[in-house]
């Protein structure tokens, strides 16, 4: 991902090569990956939770950046080569690879942090670059790592990646809103 990002300097590249690193990784590893975990584990009071956390951090992030120097000029060369068809992709195909790789195949069954979760949060540095000065990288990781533990005890408790895709769509959607409202002002 840092390839397509740093070096390309596209959304596009970026997401394919991730993605394809993902999918070979999940055929290696079918036998602890499971496409059927997309569909199971489902409850409604972290569903609207997590819309709560959604909204907060949309009006939250909108209203820091647009108050602090928003570095859009990054953010923009980006979306110039992206449009409509990559913001559908990112947000239909992103968040199942996502949750079948991060938290089926990196499935630790601990309540604690974990390595995966660090790794999951360290993995975005290159997408954070655009949006963080280098003194709040390690916020933004450690937000990141949080969020994929807290989709890791959602995948424990309710037995399945239902919540975690939920969850992980309605961030990406959150930070698209977002970017989509600092490069409209």
């Amino acid at each position: 991902m840092a390839l397509g990002m740093l070096l390309l300097k596209s959304g596009w590249a970026a997401l394919l090569l991730y993605h394809a690193v993902i999918i070979a990784a999940l055929v290696v590893n079918r036998e602890r990956a499971s496409l059927s975990s997309l569909l199971k584990g489902f409850s409604m009071g972290p569903l609207l939770l997590m819309l709560v956390i959604a909204a907060g951090l949309y009006f939250g992030l909108t209203a820091y950046s647009a108050s602090k120097d928003f570095v859009g000029e990054k953010v923009s060369v980006l979306a110039g080569s992206c449009g409509p068809l990559f913001v559908v992709y990112l947000l239909l195909v992103n968040p199942p690879l996502e949750e079948l790789f991060w938290r089926d195949l990196f499935a630790a069954k601990s309540k604690l942090p974990s390595f995966g979760d660090l790794l999951f949060g360290c993995f975005h540095f290159p997408i954070l670059l655009l949006f963080l000065s280098p003194m709040k990288l390690p916020i933004g990781i450690a937000m990141i790592a949080i969020g994929g533990w807290g989709w890791r005890q959602m995948r424990n408790r309710y037995g399945g990646l239902l919540l975690p895709w939920a969850g992980h769509f309605l961030a990406d959607l959150t930070l698209v809103a977002v970017v989509l409202r600092l490069l409209s002002l």
